[in-house]
């Protein structure tokens, strides 16, 4: 994408904008877990190419149960047979009957595995009895120490099936062999390191699971329960903790981004603590950014430029209790609707001054960042632009002309929007760029899911409901088979046409 004539700073997930101006470029760190959905199972699933320590990359622990004395596979177990440390381990394993026994498991790679093959060592603390099974292998076993060989192919498990409530089994650290008296202060893996070198900014939203605004439950945290490098696992509710996030921007000499969670005051033990620990850690040369929750509410209510005013207030306080230059701390107001930009100064009244920047999606082609007479990806998931009989023989040079559009406009509103930041001494952020993967679709509820729904008939008479526009009805009743093939041999013309559109689109990427 070229022509972009904006002073901006892009932060970005994939997809890099040129500029004619030099500008930091900055990256929005993955998510560690694939929701359940994505894979079919039930619990979380994690790529586990980033820290040293795998079990970084664990799921939480959760309760199993057997029959006492068997060997056989362990199944569902009640919650109420585990007790908790704020650690994220088991403090105690209760035995609630005679006949059962229980146990807390974890998984690492679960439903795919993304770790090296080879020989690791499983180190932890406490007195108890850890167990292995799937991909990783005992072959030596000592106190606190076990020898392992993993292969990959669909993730371990580890269970804890005995734990001492005076010394409970904690600090579960699964390494290669040959890092077991590094890791420590290695945390990452050498080849994510080579992932993100070279970034100017590295945004921590999805690895501190900051989602939505103060009505979400994941912006309410503790400082008692928070997640600190020995926690069990950084897929928990409060995700990677601050020191490891610190040591990453460090390591790689990048300036941290973080999406901060609720400050109930400006006394607020979390947010007090974290802002003193990064201005105390965070190396001298490295600015830090700061969001609060993850991109303002639509509706624009009061409760977004307070807080976000309060923890600037707190963090600003915080480095110059450092001793440092608070201008260190930048602060961002991001807004998923750029409409609301022209609104700023209204909403922050006189505390127009603590906001440094505006973070907006810098993405084209989205129906989300402009309002109307824009051309728009959007279209393109319309039930009925796939079937529109001028769009019979779109091609992909069709495709790319519309995308060609979609960069102009943006480059358009994009520039109005800084040229109105800059009038006010404030700056402009893309949070996201390239196309609008989202909107790049042809419609999915439409006939190829009817053509779907109607090939589910097996026995007859058979009704098929819920069927999507343009088909003629929400439902149908097919009394043979033959009745059927005949509405799906109609149909798939149409199918065809939505599938092709989708290949049409991925080309264009």
């Amino acid at each position: 994408m070229a022509g972009c004539h904006l002073a901006w700073l892009v932060v970005l997930l994939a997809v890099g904008i040129p500029l004619l101006e030099a500008s930091p470029t900055g990256l929005n760190l993955p998510r560690l877990d694939v929701a359940a959905p994505h894979y079919g199972g039930s619990w979380a699933s994690a790529s586990s190419a980033i820290f040293t320590n795998l079990f970084k990359h664990s799921t939480p622990f959760e309760c199993q149960s057997r029959g006492k004395g068997s060997t056989g596979a362990w199944g569902w177990g009640p919650g109420e047979a585990l007790t908790w440390r704020p650690d994220g381990y088991p403090a105690e394993i209760r035995s609630l009957n005679s006949w059962s026994e229980y146990c807390a498991v974890a998984r690492v790679g679960a439903g795919a595995a993304y770790y090296a093959a080879g020989k690791y060592v499983l180190l932890y603390s406490g007195d108890g009895k850890v167990t292995l099974e799937g991909d990783a292998s005992v072959t030596a076993e000592g106190p606190g120490r076990l020898e392992l060989s993993i292969k990959l192919a669909a993730g371990f498990a580890v269970r804890i099936v005995r734990t001492n409530a005076t010394n409970p089994v904690r600090n579960i650290s699964i390494v290669p062999a040959a890092a077991e008296f590094s890791f420590a202060d290695t945390p990452y893996q050498a080849s994510f390191l080579e992932l993100v070198k070279g970034f100017d900014v590295l945004r921590f939203a999805w690895w501190q699971r900051i989602w939505g605004d103060a009505r979400n439950p994941q912006m309410l945290r503790s400082l008692a329960d928070r997640a600190t490098p020995a926690s069990a696992t950084y897929l928990g509710k409060d995700g990677v903790s601050w020191q490891d996030m610190v040591t990453l921007a460090n390591q790689v000499g990048a300036d941290p981004w973080f999406n901060l969670p609720l400050a109930a005051t400006d006394s607020d033990p979390y947010a007090n603590a974290m802002a003193t620990y990064v201005a105390q850690n965070l190396a001298p040369e490295r600015r830090v950014y700061i969001e609060y929750g993850f991109a303002a509410p639509g509706w624009m209510t009061t409760e977004y430029p307070t807080n976000l005013v309060r923890v600037a207030r707190i963090w600003r306080a915080a480095f110059a209790a450092a001793g440092l230059d608070s201008k260190r701390v930048v602060v961002v107001a991001t807004y998923e609707v750029p409409a609301w930009i022209p609104y700023l100064s209204s909403t922050f009244g006189a505390n127009i001054s603590q906001v440094d920047a505006v973070a907006v999606v810098g993405s084209y082609g989205s129906y989300r960042s402009w309002n109307s007479n824009r051309p728009c990806f959007y279209e393109f998931s319309s039930n009925t632009f796939a079937q529109d009989p001028k769009n019979a023989g779109i091609d992909l040079d069709r495709v790319l002309q519309l995308a060609r559009s979609s960069v102009i406009h943006a480059d358009v509103l994009h520039n109005s929007w800084h040229q109105r930041l800059r009038a006010m001494g404030k700056r402009l952020i893309a949070v996201q760029a390239g196309p609008d993967r989202s909107q790049m679709a042809a419609a999915y509820y439409s006939m190829r899911q009817n053509y779907n729904n109607i090939l589910g008939c097996k026995s007859y008479p058979c009704t098929r409901s819920g069927l999507f526009p343009p088909a003629s009805s929400s439902s149908m009743t097919f009394a043979t088979e033959a009745e059927r093939n005949a509405t799906l041999a109609q149909i798939w013309p149409q199918a065809q046409n939505e599938w092709r559109l989708d290949e049409l689109l991925m080309q264009s990427l």
